[in-house]
């Protein structure tokens, strides 16, 4: 067990200037973690990420059915799963603190898995509202590579970045009616503390080279109010290309006109999010498992056949 000396995520920078996928609840929640964590001397033990990621796979498992996060191990039960939990503020970088959510590390996980021949399927546990933009593309593209089934499966809600991460697998389940999907979109969001610090006295000096005039002139006009060219070269190619996303992942979205409110960063209930193509099945997450294991079983039992057949060609 660690002791929750760190609360704050190290590059928890990134969420006051890069773009983001993430719904404004989720951002208020972070913001409110940051303010309360730096002001509280309490010290708890608490588990790490990957504890918490290996408990509630162990708690999945049972004799029948073997959910893991041994990715590379082959001594594992023949047709495990693996388990990939996404839960929480969504960062890229890898957390080597071991507490929050890394993208970056999702993708090395979901590769391994790939390769371990006792794994047969993919589990995709989400409940978040979002996070960093930047990589996600990486992480849709590391699923729909997937050769073997990818299952997601959505406890509360799984929104914006979230979305973009489970989007691409095979099968979406969500376990409650009142989960909540959506908020395709981006956005950017921060605090300007240069006048809090100047009502204190301070005197902030910026100056570029003749040759500059471009340098941070798109983030300098969007703090003043003139957000055109940031949101024109910064957020809107990301919304795009998160749009063109889904719309590719799932067939029934493809199918709706652009001008759809999904695609403008709506969020829906679970009933609705099936009737638009978001989710696939509303159920418990015992009935996820047993069906990402009898999708593996068929991977597996087709591969078999396959390398068969090639033994008899030779």
């Amino acid at each position: 067990m660690q002791k929750d000396h760190i609360n704050l995520h190290p590059h928890f920078s990134n969420f006051f200037a890069d773009p983001l996928f993430m719904t404004r609840e989720a951002y208020v929640g972070f913001m409110t973690q940051l303010m309360f964590s730096e002001n509280t001397n309490i010290q708890v033990e608490l588990p790490s990420y990957e504890e918490e990621t290996v408990d509630m796979a162990l708690k999945l498992s049972s004799n029948e059915i073997s959910v893991t996060r041994n990715f590379s191990e082959t001594d594992i039960p023949d047709h495990s799963i693996a388990f990939h939990r996404i839960v929480g503020t969504i960062f890229a970088e890898y957390d080597r603190w071991g507490y929050y959510f890394s993208t970056k590390q999702l993708i090395d996980d979901i590769r391994a898995a790939e390769r371990n021949p006792q794994i047969v399927a993919h589990f995709l546990f989400a409940n978040t509202g979002g996070g960093e933009a930047w990589y996600l593309e990486k992480a849709y593209q590391a699923v729909g590579e997937c050769k073997k089934p990818v299952i997601a499966f959505v406890e509360k809600r799984c929104c914006s970045a979230g979305t973009y991460l489970i989007i691409n697998s095979n099968r979406i389940f969500s376990t409650s009616l009142y989960d909540t999907h959506g908020s395709i979109g981006t956005m950017v969001a921060f605090l300007d503390i240069i006048p809090y610090f100047e009502k204190m006295g301070a005197k902030w000096i910026e100056e570029y080279a003749d040759q500059s005039k471009k340098k941070n002139k798109k983030f300098n006009d969007l703090i003043n109010g003139k957000p055109e060219q940031y949101k024109k070269q910064e957020l809107n190619p990301l919304a795009e290309q998160f749009i063109k996303a889904v719309r590719t992942a799932r067939p029934l979205l493809g199918k709706l006109p652009e001008s759809h409110d999904v695609f403008a960063g709506e969020t829906y209930y679970s009933q609705e999010s099936q009737s638009i193509g978001l989710i696939d099945q509303i159920a418990d997450i015992d009935v996820a498992i047993n069906y990402a294991l009898e999708e593996g079983k068929k991977y597996k039992s087709k591969i078999d056949k396959q390398q068969k057949m090639h033994t008899y060609i030779n």
